[in-house]
């Protein structure tokens, strides 16, 4: 059973913050734990009743949020709700990766 403190601090920031799938191989090796909004959310679900215990999760906090976009949406597509969701919290970082690609 996957928990908290197998999570670490930076992986909680990430998911009271905001999280994206790396976009290179830089990226991926200082982010080795997610590869993908599916990923990210997984392990998410997993931890979710010890992270709000742990904190008193908020409508604006970056993983809960999208657990509840993806539990609203019929269709479920993670990865581009995740997108979404990152592209309005994070727009200029969006548009960076947009230039570089």
């Amino acid at each position: 059973m996957l928990t908290l403190r197998e999570i670490g601090f930076r992986g909680r920031l990430q998911f009271l913050v905001g999280w994206a799938p790396p976009r290179d191989a830089g990226e991926r090796q200082r982010s080795p734990r997610w590869k993908t909004y599916g990923d990210f959310l997984g392990e998410y679900t997993a931890v979710r009743d010890e992270m709000l215990g742990w904190r008193s999760s908020k409508p604006g906090d970056f993983a809960e949020e999208l657990y509840q976009r993806v539990a609203a949406d019929r269709r479920g597509d993670v990865e581009a709700l995740g997108a979404a969701l990152y592209a309005a919290k994070f727009p200029t970082d969006a548009l960076a990766g947009l230039e570089e690609g």
